[in-house]
């Protein structure tokens, strides 16, 4: 999975919500294909989950933000590997398409 992100905000603020949302979008894109795999529909991983569908489609959407918690139960019901080994900060941050950046963080 690649979107096309926007350039990254500049400021910590506005850096820690895109980085979060990057995660999320990528947990639930992991999460879609995983339950397309194992058969499963929403309204039974929302159930699992204790959730509604549509809290569940609304965060798997991006339109909600994610919980760590829901992050967890993504990662321990769908066996997906969230989190990548991190070697820099730059690793946190959606892979630039085209030249790489030469900004130093």
């Amino acid at each position: 999975m690649n979107p096309d992100w926007l350039p990254a905000p500049t400021s910590h603020p506005e850096l820690g919500h895109f980085i979060a949302a990057y995660w999320q979008s990528s947990a639930a894109f992991m999460m879609r294909e995983q339950m397309r795999e194992d058969g499963e529909d929403l309204e039974t991983a929302a159930k699992a989950m204790g959730t509604s569908p549509d809290t569940l489609a609304r965060k798997m959407r991006g339109e909600v933000p994610a919980k760590l918690r829901d992050l967890a139960m993504w990662v321990e019901m769908f066996g997906i590997a969230l989190m990548p080994t991190l070697d820099t900060r730059a690793d946190l941050m959606p892979r630039r398409k085209g030249p790489s950046s030469t900004r130093k963080r």
